[in-house]
């Protein structure tokens, strides 16, 4: 695997690790029924979007 294929991994670990810290966010709102900031539920949502489109780039630059 070259260069590029290496990075797409390494960007499509970090997207899956984003994905999962969301659920764990969603999963924490709704067991403690404590509320983030919409701001910050937006920037979130903005980010893991920006994340996977680099990934997905990523990927099929590398391959």
């Amino acid at each position: 695997m070259n260069v590029a294929g290496w990075i797409g991994f390494i960007i499509f670990i970090f997207s899956t690790l984003a994905i999962g810290l969301g659920l764990i966010v969603a999963i924490y709102e709704e067991w403690t029924s404590k509320r983030f900031n919409d701001f910050l539920k937006l920037m979130y949502a903005f980010m893991v979007s920006v994340i996977l489109t680099m990934a997905s780039a990523g990927l099929i630059w590398g391959t």
